[in-house]
């Protein structure tokens, strides 16, 4: 599988490569959404490796 990060990435992946199955998102944290602010800051402050997911 390929790795994409969004500083990687100069132009966007083909359909082929997605329906290929060649693609894998990095999740790189996990917030609730009673923990929005926390993830906000983590995406402000450039800690954040990866996505960012808040879970309901």
């Amino acid at each position: 599988m390929q790795s994409i990060s969004a500083s990687t990435i100069s132009t966007r992946p083909t359909p082929t490569a997605l329906a290929a199955g060649r693609l894998e998102v990095v999740i790189g944290q996990t917030f609730s959404l009673e923990h929005a602010d926390q993830a906000h800051a983590a995406i402000e402050s450039r800690s954040a490796v990866g996505r960012t997911l808040l879970t309901v």
